[in-house]
């Protein structure tokens, strides 16, 4: 089977609504022991419905792993990726749950939020350590409902997507409720510069030699970085 590298890791805009792929876990390129193991979690529960919660540093492929649940669940609704940390404060509840025309101003036409765009499908929260706190405590009471309201309106409508978290910051960002119901399941990346013999098997997907400096470098931004770094050398050869 031919392995891709790890093209992207990040999220470009604010909402993305994503086909379903192929093979997005087996471009989560490594032979290192621990990503193994983690890569055979990610098979065992993509088909649950657990609250997933993916923690690890920036460009650790969090946002791939949870683009792999969403394929391997095999999801009616669609994967729906929000940049919590790119969603104005003044937007925030409107964003989530939704707004009934002219509930604020502006707002000309009944809106869906993203809780009712990812209907039967995945939610994937990127960032979500960036959520303020006093929305944690609204989607918390979501969460454990199962139902939310549209701002501006009286009716509840049910709530079916998964949630899917990803965050590279500590539990202190977190309302300790809001944290466990987050953490169904905890699943954790490695930093690049624990797996350096990863750092060989990507470069030479990519078709390129691994440069010994490259072995000798400690990746503080991941495989992303490393991607870069790539890309770069191989313009320069042309």
């Amino acid at each position: 089977m031919n392995v891709e590298p790890i093209e992207d890791l990040g999220c470009s805009t604010l909402l993305q609504v994503v086909e379903k792929p192929t093979l997005f876990l087996d471009r989560l390129i490594t032979v290192n022991p621990v990503m193994l193991i983690l890569k055979e979690k990610v098979k065992r529960l993509a088909r649950s419905n657990l609250s997933t919660l993916i923690m690890g540093e920036t460009g650790t492929g969090k946002e791939l792993i949870a683009q792999a649940i969403y394929q391997l669940g095999n999801y009616k609704g669609e994967f729906v990726d929000v940049d919590c940390g790119g969603v104005p404060q003044t937007l925030l509840e409107s964003e989530f749950f939704g707004a009934r025309r002219g509930s604020y101003s502006g707002c000309s036409h009944d809106r869906p939020g993203y809780l009712e765009i990812a209907a039967n499908g995945v939610l994937f929260l990127d960032e979500v350590g960036e959520i303020p706190f006093s929305l944690q405590s609204k989607l918390l009471r979501v969460l454990d409902t199962k139902f939310a309201r549209r701002i501006g309106s009286t009716e509840k409508y049910p709530v079916t997507c998964r949630i899917v978290s990803a965050t590279n910051q500590g539990r202190d960002k977190f309302r300790k409720d809001f944290f466990y119901r987050l953490a169904g399941v905890i699943l954790e990346t490695i930093p690049l510069r624990e797996r350096m013999q990863d750092v060989k098997l990507i470069t030479e997907s990519k078709g390129l030699s691994c440069p010994a400096e490259f072995l000798d470098h400690d990746w503080p931004g991941n495989v992303r970085e490393l991607i870069n770094r790539i890309e770069e050398l191989k313009l320069l050869s042309i």
